[in-house]
């Protein structure tokens, strides 16, 4: 209440949980009711929905403020499904008339006009991040992880990089070993060296003295290596950070790479990780 949240009720129990709250405090709070239009995972069915609409008492009880669902396939702007969940939600405004309406996630709101209603909800928008597949949204990105390089090497062709030796070096190298590995969230298939299954994708890259370098050997559980042979030593020499994603590498990119989504990326930074957080009062 001190933070104006509202609760987003998913099925009956929870709607008379709330019910009970409102009767209890004498005071009717307003909530959101969420629908299942296709995707199911959470949410009133339509059944529900229309028994819910029926019930003007119970419906009364609740005090909602907003109905909502959630889009299954709006990354895919071609997708049915979205066409689907848009008619169901529709068919449910039509009973629940008078109440704001909510559909669009982040892919939504770029997927196609008509998704937006009276509120939308961005997620992943708000990081900078891809919400529809290989493109590129408005927004910039807003994160960035780098790692501290703990020791440069030289090594030469023909010798290996990282567990298991997955990595030969075709020429003699510079490698960079830098303090981030999966025990932070980068993923041990970030390079593809021994993953078979990554074996066809580019590997992911860091960025490091105005250049992208790229990732070679096994992640560690601590550690990771990066090729930086093509940096001048003069210039390496005075480099203390590798870019892993951010304003030079998309978050999206290292994905990729990894064979899994930014979301994914973005959430699976550990606690471990320092954090720091910055403001432009100028907005820039």
């Amino acid at each position: 209440q001190e933070a104006g949240l509202i609760p987003v009720l998913n099925d009956p129990g929870e709607i008379e949980i709330w019910a009970e709250r409102c009767r209890q405090t004498g005071n009717r709070k307003p909530c959101a009711l969420h629908f299942d239009t296709g995707m199911n995972r959470l949410g009133l069915s339509e059944s529900q929905a229309l028994q819910l609409a029926a019930d003007k008492a119970r419906l009364h009880s609740v005090s909602p403020v907003l109905i909502m669902s959630h889009l299954a396939c709006a990354d895919d702007p071609q997708h049915p499904m979205i066409d689907r969940q848009k008619q169901a939600f529709d068919r449910l405004r039509a009973v629940f008339p008078g109440f704001m309406g909510s559909l669009a996630n982040s892919a939504g709101i770029l997927a196609q006009e008509g998704l937006g209603y009276d509120l939308t909800r961005p997620g992943i928008a708000l990081y900078g991040a891809e919400a529809i597949d290989s493109t590129v949204g408005p927004m910039d990105s807003v994160a960035t992880f780098e790692a501290r390089i703990l020791q440069v090497r030289h090594a030469k062709k023909g010798e290996t990089v990282g567990y298991g030796a997955t990595h030969v070096l075709a020429r003699d190298s510079v490698i960079a070993t830098v303090g981030a590995g999966y025990g932070d969230g980068v993923p041990r298939a970030a390079s593809g060296d021994g993953v078979p299954l990554r074996a066809q994708f580019p590997g992911a890259v860091g960025h490091v003295c105005d250049k992208d370098v790229p990732m070679i050997g096994r992640v560690s559980m601590d550690s990771c290596m990066f090729d930086v042979t093509d940096i001048p030593a003069a210039q390496l020499e005075k480099a203390e950070w590798i870019e892993l994603f951010g304003e030079n590498v998309a978050v999206d990119d290292l994905a990729r790479a990894c064979g899994t989504i930014g979301y994914e990326i973005l959430t699976g930074m550990r606690e471990r990780c320092e954090r720091s957080y910055s403001h432009d009062p100028s907005g820039d």
